[in-house]
């Protein structure tokens, strides 16, 4: 049977799409504007603590949980950082006693 070229066309990039889900070597860009392929030559990405990727685009992120670089913490450790963060951020508003302050360097 011939399969029209439109459907022919989706079923190879779902098939492509799956592949590079699939490799631990591989992790698409999470930048919407970009959403190329990153490979890493040196063993697997999707790792404990995961490893900083730097896109062509210039977009950075952890290649384990696909959020901002957060080493030294573990994936794991940051999600429960985030989430202790978010119950405490009114807590840490409604009491926040800093201060900005202009400085100037030692002419010494």
């Amino acid at each position: 049977t011939i399969i029209p070229y439109d459907i022919l066309c989706n079923w190879q990039n779902q098939v492509s799409a799956r592949s590079i889900d699939s490799n631990p070597n591989c992790s698409w860009c999470p930048n919407v504007v970009c959403r190329k392929v990153a490979v890493s030559r040196d063993g697997p990405m999707k790792l404990k603590f995961g490893k900083l990727v730097l896109c062509e685009c210039k977009f950075c992120w952890c290649s384990g949980c696909h959020r901002d670089p957060h080493w030294p913490a573990s994936c794991d450790q940051m999600a429960v950082y985030k989430k202790l963060l978010a119950k405490a951020s009114d807590f840490i508003f409604e009491n926040d006693t800093s201060f900005e302050v202009e400085v100037k360097r030692c002419p010494n």
